[in-house]
């Protein structure tokens, strides 16, 4: 498919979207028109929808991840990271979240030097059910995947808790 086969337009509270001039979806997010283009078969095209750059989902990291593997890889995992709508006994409204994804990558991949590591990490002002994060692990044996994947989530507990901020309903 083209890049001008699918045009996605705002149109007062929702998403248009548009294939070969025909309304074909109606969404009241942004993330929700990026699943869907994924679904469609978009999964590692560039898009600019109101602040997603290079929206990357998890076929998009497994595929990364799989190209790399020579053969001595014998597992993967993908974790994703999802706004709570409940937090503190309190309902979420949003949260505002701004990390360094550089530099929380670089201490990820310094865990280990033989693992694999994707990540991709929103920042911005994220909705409860929306994605914050998808990491993507691949080592030789599911221990050492298992062993990392859990140090590298206590890492990004620690970078969130720098740049990381719940907002309640009132």
């Amino acid at each position: 498919m083209g890049s001008s086969d699918i045009v996605i337009v705002r149109n007062g509270d929702f998403y248009e979207v548009y294939e070969k001039g025909e309304l074909v979806a109606k969404f009241s997010t942004k993330f929700d028109v990026l699943k869907v283009l994924s679904s469609m078969g978009y999964d590692e095209v560039a898009l600019d929808v109101e602040g997603i750059n290079n929206y990357e989902n998890v076929l998009t990291i497994f595929n990364k991840l799989t190209r790399e593997n020579d053969g001595t890889y014998g597992a993967l995992a993908i974790f994703t990271g999802i706004v709570k709508g409940f937090s503190n006994g309190k309902k979420v409204k949003y949260v505002k979240v701004d990390v360094s994804v550089n530099e929380l990558e670089k201490k990820i991949k310094s865990l280990s030097s033989d693992a694999k590591v994707v990540l991709f990490h929103r920042n911005g002002l994220l909705k409860p059910k929306e994605p914050i994060l998808h990491l993507g692990i691949m080592t030789k044996t599911r221990f050492e995947l298992f062993n990392l994947l859990s140090r590298a989530v206590e890492v990004i507990k620690e970078e969130h808790s720098k740049g990381f901020l719940e907002v309640y309903e009132s």
